[in-house]
């Protein structure tokens, strides 16, 4: 049985069109996992203006449409774990999503975020993720 999901043909990976959305339950998980994550990043970063309720609701949006197209997405977020999995991804996109709009988180978040882990469980002396300087020749 092949583990790479990339080996797994396209019609196992997502629907042919898209399935109903969040539950009421669901729906409130979803909205308390982008709020524990949202916490988390603002306590690490310690930001008074951070866009709290911008980035909830992007979270809740995307976490929703992922529950709607992928299977595997789906599965994890109806199985019995369903909250940690929601954390996980959660917190990959918005280190992603952070990135990519502001440089400056590239100093304040820890690189293990990507993967889904806390960023307060981090040690704090975690290694930014910079790119190496050039030298002047």
């Amino acid at each position: 049985m092949p583990t790479d999901p990339r080996t797994r043909p396209v019609w196992r990976r997502s629907f042919a069109r898209p399935q109903p959305p969040f539950t009421p339950d669901q729906a409130a998980l979803c909205l308390n996992a982008a709020e524990t994550v949202v916490n988390e990043v603002q306590a690490v970063t310690r930001e008074a203006r951070f866009p709290r309720k911008r980035w909830i609701d992007w979270l809740c949006r995307r976490s929703e449409a992922y529950f709607r197209t992928s299977r595997c997405i789906r599965e994890r977020f109806s199985g019995p774990h369903d909250r940690e999995w929601l954390r996980v991804y959660q917190r990959h996109w918005l280190f992603a999503a952070l990135l990519q709009t502001n440089a400056k988180y590239r100093r304040r978040l820890p690189p293990e975020m990507w993967g889904g882990h806390s960023p307060l469980a981090c040690p704090p002396t975690f290694a930014p993720a910079l790119r190496p300087r050039r030298h002047a020749a």
